[in-house]
């Protein structure tokens, strides 16, 4: 809990402490503990939702109950899987830029700043349960990347992480960033009119 409230409060001292970390070990651990714990939390008021739905379509039933696991078993392997990747591709980028630091350094700094979201998934999930917006099951993995202020903070956690790790300044370290962003981008485009070319196509 100290570190967490190092890496919000204070995240040049984080990741400059950071810095003696010699593998992923501990930062694995982290992530993949609180993913973790924020994926049973959340399942755990899902079927609490379940439990005190009348059963007259208050509630969302069985369907979205597995629907729900469904949605954060994807969500939590996408998000350890993506850290290792993207990593390798900021770690890449910033060799073009003359970083001095090495692969685990980008991992442990995306690893780390990847907490911020999930911590923020669990309040955001708890405060619409307590108001009853038991829906909100279905739409997790859009409230999660979708939700402009924890995404920001994460993109300057990692920002500031890239800058400190690798001796950058803030200008390139926000560079290094962005380009993986844009390709995520640009690859979406391409993805969702490559589908609407091929639906329209099959209507024909």
């Amino acid at each position: 809990m100290k570190n967490i409230l190092l890496l919000a409060c204070k995240p040049k001292q984080f990741f400059t402490d950071l810095k003696t970390e010699k593998s992923i070990k501990n930062a694995f651990i982290t992530q993949f503990t609180t993913a973790t714990l924020s994926f049973l939390l959340i399942l755990i008021l899902s079927i609490y939702a379940i439990s005190i739905s009348d059963g007259s379509g208050g509630g969302w039933g069985a369907f979205g109950l597995a629907h729900s696991l469904y949605n954060l078993l994807i969500s939590l392997a996408t998000a350890l899987i993506s850290t290792f990747i993207l990593s390798f591709l900021i770690q890449f980028i910033t060799k073009l830029f003359k970083g001095e630091g090495f692969y685990k350094d980008i991992y442990n700094v995306l690893a780390y700043s990847s907490i911020v979201c999930w911590i923020f998934l669990i309040v955001w999930y708890f405060i619409n349960n307590l108001n009853g917006y038991n829906w909100l099951p279905f739409y997790v993995p859009s409230v999660l990347y979708l939700s402009t202020p924890p995404l920001l903070y994460l993109s300057y956690l990692t920002i500031i992480g890239i800058s400190t790790t690798q001796n950058l300044t803030k200008t390139k370290a926000t560079i290094i960033f962005l380009v993986p962003v844009l390709i995520f981008i640009l690859a979406k485009i391409i993805y969702n009119v490559t589908l609407f070319v091929y639906q329209f196509l099959q209507r024909l």
